[in-house]
């Protein structure tokens, strides 16, 4: 069963109002609950998350909860350390790749380069049209911008900036449908969507987006 459509741009509402606040960790605490699978352990999806491009949120750091909600739910999450070849990618069933950056930063200010490569951005675009699943997140500036070789392959344009006050629901049609804004059960309902210092984007050619 996969929960991840073929190709999800995703803007994540995190509460990151500055990134380059140390600070921000883990809630060493959390602890899924009220989660089921149906999912066979030999058969079951196997995510990589990325930490081989200066990851700000990494699954052994800030990012641990979200591997462990995909745990509970019966995938295999494993990291990745290296570029993203096609061998590599293939032994996925989904990639995620979450606030990239260009370089080990200090500051947020430009110039900003690319985090990945261009021959990385060929590999994730042929993963995907043969089947693979990617989510991509990228906060507010500088994230958008870093990875912006990447979302412009498959027709998104990030802004990289911040949104200020807005409020997402189904009703307006200013947020899609989606299991993960509608849950999975009458009660997990996620509306309404507000963010927190996220970014904008621009998509074509029909793809499914939330933000």
């Amino acid at each position: 069963m996969k929960l991840l459509s073929s190709l999800i741009f995703l803007c994540l509402v995190l509460a990151l109002p500055a990134c380059s606040e140390s600070s921000q960790q883990a809630d060493p605490d959390f602890q899924p609950h009220g989660n089921t699978t149906s999912l066979i352990s030999d058969a079951s999806p196997v995510v990589i998350v990325d930490e081989a491009h200066n990851n700000f949120l990494t699954i052994s750091g800030r990012y641990k909860p979200f591997e462990q909600v995909l745990s509970n739910n019966g995938y295999k999450v494993r990291s990745n350390t290296k570029s993203f070849t096609s061998d590599r990618l293939n032994r996925a069933d989904i990639l995620v790749i979450a606030n990239a950056l260009d370089r080990n930063r200090s500051d947020w200010q430009p110039p900003f380069g690319n985090a990945l490569d261009d021959d990385e951005v060929n590999n994730i675009k042929e993963w995907v049209s043969d089947g693979g699943s990617l989510l991509l997140i990228a906060d507010h500036t500088p994230f958008p911008k870093v990875v912006e070789n990447l979302s412009l392959a498959f027709g998104f344009e990030f802004s990289n900036g911040h949104v200020g006050s807005y409020v997402f629901r189904s009703a307006d049609n200013t947020l899609a449908e989606h299991p993960i804004t509608t849950g999975t059960s009458n009660h997990s309902s996620r509306e309404p969507l507000i963010p927190v210092s996220t970014k904008a984007l621009n998509g074509q050619n029909g793809l499914p987006r939330l933000c």
